[in-house]
């Protein structure tokens, strides 16, 4: 993968140390040539054991996988080639060939819809007096920018009452066809909560007019176990995206302003291809479908910038969206966005980022994985996550207790179920 750039090959002598047990660099080491002993301690007396490994063999992967310290010891037996693999240098290459991707899926839609206003001009002119065929479903949206994230009829206009994944489409509708249509208005009460305020988009530089939350004016009701916090007649989910009515720029009103500069053609380009972005601007009351537009139209330009550190985001929008239709009493809806959250927290989770976290942050980060598991009732493995989080010597002593908690009651229940069988 990397034999190309030579500053990922790194040369050993014979009897010279590859890497060493404990060496917290995050790398793979993948060798091509000579042989290499692999010395690594096991067992409770930490006996040494010793493999030989020859062309071909990997060490290192944990590091990337799991975000811990090299386990083993390597010295190379005969003079050795190495392929050196980087957390930083498999971001880079991840990245560039997603860029390269978005791109390359955006020309080709763009093309496709230049050909078919061709075509279609074409066919007016030649059969004026005669009755036309219904246009054919384009199947460059259909086949190549489908994101597969599910599998029902994009023509279907029924609405199944048992889904199992929404179709999520870089091109074409907003929503989702899985989606619901509610007719909620913003509640009244909520007006005291937020005011206005003029922001520039950075995007397309226009002038705008956004809504804020107060938040000295909150006052909290409770926490779920999900760590979603309830407020007294407020809910901040309503107000937490800004939608830019010019160009359609949508993100978290905390992170508005920070896109690089590269970025903005990407949101640009993203956005020509994307049916009903106006349903994402907010009217005076904002409705419930509005809120909806504005998650779904953060979502697919996060999809289309592809960033290597944004399976969190995604996470948090998918969550944040399964709060909005339980609220609505579609609780199915509200599961399938919860299952699509959980992948991407275990995703950022194998991709180490949890290690920038602070003690908190990572024990909430924990928390939520922990519970989600358990609402798909894979609580074995939310055991491992509820742990994580009561050890957390550094963190918050309230959230190892809850953390402590729940490991009995799902010990309990796993007890009991034992029993029954």
């Amino acid at each position: 993968m990397f034999s190309e750039d030579k500053n990922n090959i790194k040369s050993f002598a014979c009897g010279e140390i590859v890497v060493t047990a404990g060496d917290p660099r995050k790398a793979i080491y993948i060798l091509l040539k000579g042989e290499a002993n692999q010395i690594t301690r096991v067992g409770f007396h930490r006996d040494l054991k010793l493999k030989v490994l020859s062309e071909g063999s990997v060490c290192g992967e944990e590091t990337f996988l799991y975000g811990t310290s090299q386990s083993v010891t390597v010295v190379a037996k005969t003079d050795c080639l190495f392929a050196v693999i980087t957390k930083k240098d498999l971001d880079r290459k991840t990245a560039l060939i997603d860029r390269v991707r978005q791109r390359l899926l955006l020309q080709g839609y763009k093309e496709s819809m230049r050909q078919e206003s061709i075509e279609k001009n074409f066919q007016t002119k030649e059969i004026h007096n005669s009755v036309q065929e219904p246009e054919a479903h384009s199947e460059v949206k259909q086949a190549e920018l489908n994101l597969e994230f599910g599998k029902l009829d994009n023509n279907s206009t029924s609405f199944p009452q048992e889904i199992n994944s929404f179709t999520i489409n870089l091109a074409g509708e907003l929503f989702p066809p899985e989606h619901p249509r509610m007719n909620i208005d913003e509640p009244e009460a909520y007006a005291k909560y937020v005011f206005a305020k003029k922001e520039i988009c950075p995007v397309c530089h226009s002038t705008i007019e956004v809504k804020l939350q107060r938040n000295s004016k909150l006052k909290l009701k409770g926490i779920d176990r999900d760590l979603r916090q309830r407020f007294i007649d407020f809910e901040p989910s309503w107000y937490l995206v800004w939608v830019c009515p010019e160009c359609f720029y949508a993100n978290y009103y905390f992170d508005f302003v920070k896109i690089a500069n590269l970025r903005k053609p990407l949101i640009r380009e993203c956005n020509l291809i994307i049916e009903n972005k106006s349903r994402a601007v907010f009217s005076e009351p904002r409705q419930i479908e509005q809120v909806f537009a504005a998650y779904y139209l953060m979502l697919k330009q996060t999809i289309a910038l592809e960033k290597t550190d944004e399976d969190g985001k995604k996470a948090e929008i998918w969550m944040r969206l399964g709060w909005l239709y339980e609220d609505g009493g579609y609780n199915n809806q509200a599961k399938v966005a919860y299952s699509y959250a959980l992948e991407h927290y275990l995703s950022h989770h194998l991709n180490s980022t949890v290690n920038k976290f602070k003690p908190e942050q990572e024990q909430k980060f924990f928390l939520r994985i922990a519970e989600l598991l358990c609402l798909f009732a894979r609580e074995t493995e939310a055991l491992d996550f509820f742990r994580k989080v009561s050890l957390n010597r550094e963190g918050v002593q309230k959230l190892a207790e809850q953390a402590y908690g729940r490991i009995q009651e799902i010990k309990s229940a796993l007890k009991s179920k034992t029993k029954e069988t």
